[in-house]
């Protein structure tokens, strides 16, 4: 399913925000956005369209074990200032964060919170200290 006009116009606010070229939908009616340090932003409207995933991929691929996967799954959430759920876990080997939004609040200060957010827990997860208990 499509974004809503309204979502759609977030999403060009934001493209215009970064000064990135606009462009349309995929054929599923997603955007998807590529950074080279970030990861694949991706947003993508729910099956009844009052809510948009907003997803953020890592472009590194992870054969993680059992207790690494556990810990990034750890990172799931509920954003601290708005209440959106943010869900953790692993697509095509690689580990992805998303928002669910929901459509009547989507707007480009949400999507920017939002981002943030989900490259600070990235980072928070590369960047954990390591020590023997993450090989175990």
């Amino acid at each position: 399913m499509a974004v809503s006009a309204r979502s759609e116009q977030a999403i060009a606010d934001f493209v215009n925000s970064i000064g990135m070229a606009r462009r349309g939908p995929s054929h599923d009616g997603s955007y998807s956005f590529s950074f080279e340090s970030a990861g694949l932003l991706s947003f993508t409207a729910t099956s009844n369209g009052a809510k948009v995933v907003m997803s953020l991929r890592s472009h590194e691929k992870v054969y993680a074990d059992v207790n690494e996967l556990r810990s990034f799954l750890n990172l799931a959430e509920w954003h601290p200032s708005s209440s959106i759920p943010i869900s953790a876990g692993l697509v095509n080997e690689s580990y992805v964060l998303a928002a669910t939004i929901p459509d009547s609040t989507f707007d480009l200060q949400l999507i920017e919170t939002c981002l943030d957010h989900l490259i600070n827990l990235h980072a928070k997860y590369k960047n954990k200290p390591k020590t023997a208990q993450n090989f175990i």
